[in-house]
């Protein structure tokens, strides 16, 4: 059985939370199915096979990891959004680690999930394009992409920029994942100068797409670009990303934490780069960054 795209499975012991968002999600058009059960919802995921699974950890913070294995062992294709009251920074960054896509803190405002939802199809629709993998005599290989701020055609630079990069690291989801929030931050902090205040009350708004394709549009930053510089060194088993945008910068040096609640897109993202490249290290007026993988895995 494929798996059933705008099916949505939540599970969660909260029936409260599981009526309100079944609610509005099938308003938007999702088929949305629930249970109160973890293992419940193992068997659900199995049979129903959705396209997204909403996954409450809030009291089962302990065996996330072993309880998403379990459901991607079942239904691979299955795109996990995990939720929870507290401020798991961790424990998220190893939920992610383990297959899921996503941590939203609660209570989750509609918009912030739809949002996320987004997000999670256009990344994995990503992770299905091809890879263009080269068995060749190429020890090294240097490369320039320049490209503008439509996020829609990100995933298509990442494939671009991961080309070959299999030669070194086999975790190219994790990669491309990592490097498209670094991109991401680059476009909407960097270049359109959109500061995290504007975007958390634009995604609650639900307006954030908006908001974007306003600022491109705006004389003073639609004619920026953004450079990635690419180094895949075989013999030496690393690589090298080098993100260069045309903002004014940020103080880079008071980047040292997630915001609470931060998810995604806003806060884990940058984590999530730190703990899986070896070296992340902004300069200049913190609009340039340099991102390093080695061969033998994480930092």
């Amino acid at each position: 059985m494929d798996r059933q795209d705008d099916a949505l499975l939540i599970i969660d012991n909260d029936l409260e939370t599981i009526e309100s968002l079944s609610e509005a999600l099938v308003h938007k058009g999702y088929c949305v199915s629930s249970t109160l059960d973890e293992k419940e919802g193992v068997r659900k995921c199995a049979q129903e096979k959705p396209e997204f699974v909403l996954l409450d950890l809030s009291h089962s913070s302990g065996k996330g990891v072993s309880l998403i294995s379990r459901m991607l062992s079942v239904h691979p294709l299955a795109n996990i959004l995990t939720t929870t009251w507290q401020d798991h920074t961790q424990d998220a960054l190893d939920w992610i680690r383990a297959g899921a896509c996503d941590y939203l803190k609660k209570p989750l405002k509609i918009q912030v999930l739809l949002r996320a939802l987004e997000r999670t199809r256009t990344r994995a629709h990503q992770l299905f394009l091809s890879d263009s993998l080269k068995e060749s005599c190429i020890v090294k290989e240097h490369k320039t992409l320049i490209f503008g701020n439509d996020p829609e055609r990100v995933s298509s630079v990442i494939n671009e920029a991961v080309c070959d990069t299999r030669l070194i690291c086999r975790d190219i989801d994790m990669l491309r994942m990592a490097l498209s929030e670094i991109v991401f931050n680059a476009i909407e902090h960097g270049n359109l100068n959109i500061s995290a205040g504007e975007k958390n009350h634009a995604v609650e708004r639900g307006d954030y797409l908006q908001l974007i394709e306003k600022r491109r549009k705006d004389p003073r930053y639609r004619d920026r670009k953004v450079m990635m510089k690419v180094l895949i060194d075989r013999a030496s088993g690393i690589l090298v990303f080098h993100v260069i945008d045309e903002g004014t910068g940020f103080n880079y040096r008071a980047l040292t934490e997630v915001p609470p609640g931060g998810n995604m897109g806003s806060g884990l993202g940058i984590e999530l780069a730190r703990n899986f490249f070896k070296e992340v290290r902004y300069s200049g007026r913190g609009n340039r960054v340099k991102l390093v993988y080695c061969e033998n895995g994480y930092s």
